[in-house]
């Protein structure tokens, strides 16, 4: 039997490296001491455990959670007081647990308010036992962030502070950086701290070049893909066949308005450089006008 992971259960981190392999070596020498608990169906705790298992292709012994208080607070005791993870880690778990919102991530049945699993970023920190300063950096790196960054974060490899300068740089330099391995996290991070700030003006100019080049980009794409397209009389029937609700027609009207008020724009534009070019052309060159002449005859 094949099980996935609860929602909550995968606020933590799975194990890595040795760690795990000291999991899976334990296992097999002593057995699965301590059975996986589920909860509607999926893993609540015991996620390495059942991949340890799985590694060794035992079949794993499990429990249905016994529905003592609430499950969010039996996850976070239960791996608090096996694992050791440093702030950092904590941090990113109070990061994720301050931002449950899903109804279907949080329900747990009928004798259990969705609205018990809200918590404030204060109380998630107060959880984790972290500061509510460290929490803030982890938002960044967990909304801004790679996901190679963050899993760099949540393995203990790489400090928060550290994720947080990397995670304010477009994806690109943060995926040139973390290519590089972490000690490379850890050095531009202390390069991007050292290097003088820029005025709020030079910021959004470059935030403005970043979405301008995006806009760019996407423009381009489409272009490619209207390239490849087969012809427009093929489309056309295709989409009139199953297009039954005339949802597909509404949105192709809106997207048609919007090509021609971009090919207005565009003539508009390349018309203004033609008057500007034609007007600097017109224009009498200095020191050859009729008073140019008269002052040197006199």
């Amino acid at each position: 039997m094949s099980l996935e992971a609860h929602p909550l259960a995968e606020l933590f981190p799975m194990m890595e490296g040795e760690q795990f392999a000291n999991l899976v070596y334990d296992i097999e020498m002593h057995g699965l001491r301590e059975p996986i608990i589920t909860h509607e169906g999926k893993i609540l705790d015991g996620r390495n455990r059942y991949a340890a298992c799985a590694r060794l292709d035992i079949e794993p012994l499990t429990r249905p959670w016994d529905g003592k208080g609430d499950p969010l607070s039996y996850v976070i005791s239960k791996n608090l007081n096996r694992r050791h993870l440093d702030d950092s880690q904590r941090a990113m778990v109070a990061t994720k647990i301050a931002t449950l919102r899903s109804q279907d991530t949080l329900k747990t049945g009928d004798t259990l308010p969705v609205t018990q699993h809200f918590v404030t970023q204060s109380k998630a920190a107060d959880l984790m036992n972290v500061s509510g300063r460290t929490v803030q950096k982890a938002r960044v790196v967990v909304e801004r962030g790679i996901p190679e960054l963050q899993r760099a974060v949540e393995g203990g490899r790489v400090s928060v502070s550290a994720a947080e300068e990397v995670a304010r740089r477009p994806e690109e330099q943060q995926r040139e950086i973390v290519m590089r391995g972490d000690k490379a996290i850890v050095a531009a991070a202390r390069e991007l701290r050292e290097k003088p700030k820029a005025s709020k003006a030079q910021e959004a100019h470059y935030e403005r070049k970043r979405e301008n080049a995006v806009v760019w980009q996407q423009l381009k794409d489409a272009l490619d893909l209207i390239r490849g397209m087969p012809h427009v009389d093929d489309v056309v029937r295709i989409v009139r066949a199953n297009d039954r609700a005339g949802f597909v027609e509404a949105r192709l009207a809106r997207a048609v308005r919007f090509m021609e008020d971009f090919s207005n724009a565009w003539n508009n534009s390349v018309n203004r450089k033609d008057r500007k070019a034609e007007e600097g052309n017109a224009r009498p060159e200095a020191g050859h006008g009729n008073a140019g002449n008269g002052s040197r005859a006199a």
